[in-house]
């Protein structure tokens, strides 16, 4: 089972793909620019971070990401969080692995309940902008992979996973282009993220459009004009 912990498994694969798909398919070329939604935001950031000679620009449409509550202590957190482990009792462990236990035991119960195709029309139907877009074709390539045996695990294991802080993959970043291209009906990944990012980092870009948590599904040509707009900027 692959273990999803610091999400690199993704940026890995992104990294690979740009070498030995992306690259070689655009002769002439040396960098792309790689565009992430939600977690692919978030895994297209953290490419960026880890791979500046491959990555010319990176484009979020309403990026997951936490930031550190005190990013002047980012630096630190590993390693306290590793001699908080270490120093554990016994009884602590017990606990801890008790508390674990139970805790994959509810997201396995939850897991159940929220892949009901009802379910999932009625969470699409909270974070798509225009309801024309929540289809059978859609439902369905949610639907299919949480049929797998091990999709339970694999869900347990990616939201009980943590990565490394956006304002630590920004710091990394190092002035490259960066551009936000916000959905503003989005519940879960709210426009305030985007300020976040903004005031953090603030050369990047920003448009908000009317739109929910996946723009480029739920707005395609909106989305498809404002990136080749900032591409186009992104070239001259």
């Amino acid at each position: 089972m692959v273990d999803y912990e610091g999400y690199t498994v993704w940026k890995d694969q992104i990294a690979d793909f740009i070498k030995e798909v992306a690259l070689p398919a655009s002769p002439g070329n040396d960098k792309v620019v790689v565009v992430g939604n939600s977690l692919g935001g978030y895994n297209s950031l953290a490419t960026a971070a880890a791979h500046p000679e491959l990555v010319r620009g990176v484009v979020l449409l309403n990026a997951a990401g936490r930031f550190d509550a005190n990013a002047g202590e980012a630096a630190a957190a590993p390693a306290a969080e590793a001699a908080s482990e270490i120093a554990q009792s016994p009884l602590q462990q017990i606990k801890t692995y008790v508390g674990g236990r139970i805790k994959r035991a509810v997201v396995g119960v939850s897991f159940i309940f929220t892949k009901q195709p009802a379910r999932i029309k009625q969470v699409l139907s909270q974070v798509y902008y225009d309801p024309t877009n929540i289809d059978d074709d859609l439902v369905r390539s949610i639907l299919l992979p949480a049929q797998d045996p091990n999709a339970a695990e694999v869900f347990y294991r990616i939201i009980t996973a943590s990565g490394t802080p956006v304002n630590r993959l920004l710091d990394q970043m190092k002035g490259m282009p960066l551009f936000l291209l916000w959905g503003s009906e989005d519940p879960w990944c709210v426009p305030a993220r985007a300020t976040q990012i903004q005031e953090y980092y603030p050369q990047a870009k920003r448009v908000d459009i009317r739109s929910g948590h996946c723009p480029h599904d739920d707005t395609p040509q909106v989305v498809g004009d404002e990136l080749l707009r900032w591409l186009g900027e992104l070239e001259a």
